[in-house]
């Protein structure tokens, strides 16, 4: 829902990308690491954007907008 929001060039930053670990699951325990996990794999499908997964505390998620 961001994505059209956001600039080319865009920085996007997402808090909590490990979800206490939580994605780090085979299947994901609880509903909100399930809706992380199913964005972070969203964004491996996107050619528009390049993304990265920082272990920084409980991980921090870098999405930047390649194009329109």
């Amino acid at each position: 829902m961001l994505f059209p929001y956001l600039r080319v060039g865009g920085i996007l930053m997402i808090d909590d990308g490990f979800f206490v670990g939580d994605i780090l699951n085979d299947e994901p325990q609880t509903q909100k690491g399930k809706g992380v996990k199913k964005f972070l794999e969203s964004l491996l499908k996107r050619d528009d954007v390049n993304s990265l997964l920082l272990p920084l505390g409980a991980g921090s998620c870098i999405v930047t907008k390649l194009r329109s």
